[in-house]
């Protein structure tokens, strides 16, 4: 279990974006984690959440703003912060995953989309970590976020 860190919460449904992240970038060091939560597009078939989400997971990996307003993110503040910060600390982001609920034991007729994103300092990025992370970078990235929310919750 994780230990000998905090968890900071901030809501961020009433903020303004770019404010709230140029406020947070000089107290995100290399031993921080930001982590900003929200599904993707709500109840369209499986095709077209796919398609959807595709434009909002190539926009916030690239920090592509313009894109953005065709998104459906619940948590879009939230996820619009994180791409400011990004901006300011010249991060790149990675898609590590992409599911929406047809691809588990759901229908296919009205899905939730869904999305993982790892943002690293685009100066370390290795032609690999460009092209896709592997299986188990990805799946040591899922445990990691899952062992820090399970041991703050629990």
């Amino acid at each position: 279990m994780l230990k000998g860190f905090e968890i900071v919460p901030i809501l961020t449904n009433s903020s303004d974006p770019k404010a709230l992240a140029k406020a947070l970038a000089p107290y995100i060091g290399e031993d921080t984690l930001v982590v900003a939560s929200s599904d993707l597009s709500h109840y369209y078939s499986y095709e077209t959440a796919i398609g959807l989400d595709r434009i909002c997971t190539t926009a916030i990996s690239n920090c592509k703003f313009s894109d953005m307003p065709i998104c459906e993110a619940c948590g879009k503040q939230a996820v619009l912060t994180l791409m400011h910060i990004a901006e300011i600390k010249g991060w790149q982001g990675i898609l590590v995953d992409y599911r929406n609920s047809g691809d588990t034991a759901g229908g296919k007729n009205r899905v939730v989309g869904y999305a993982s994103i790892a943002f690293v300092d685009r100066k370390e990025m290795t032609s690999t970590m460009k092209e896709r992370l592997s299986t188990k970078d990805r799946e040591a990235l899922l445990r990691l976020a899952r062992s820090a929310i399970e041991a703050r919750l629990v």
